[in-house]
């Protein structure tokens, strides 16, 4: 899967297929909360400020590359 991510001021829009992909699941959408989907219900996990911090970076781009 080949994705574009739009990343500009504080926002960085995903659209749901790649969300799906990445196994990322969306708790309230209005709060910012979300979790994998492998910590669903063990974590949640708030929306970030850019730039993000390294955990969350190297796991997203870990995630990426495993499904490039």
């Amino acid at each position: 899967m080949r994705a574009r991510a739009y990343i500009g001021g504080r926002f960085a829009l995903l659209n749901d297929k790649l969300l799906g992909r990445l196994g990322i699941v969306i708790i309230d959408a209005g709060e910012g909360l979300w979790c994998f989907r492998d910590e669903l219900g063990l974590r949640t996990r708030r929306g970030m400020s850019y730039p993000p911090p390294s955990e969350y970076s190297a796991r997203y781009l870990s995630l990426l590359s495993s499904h490039w």
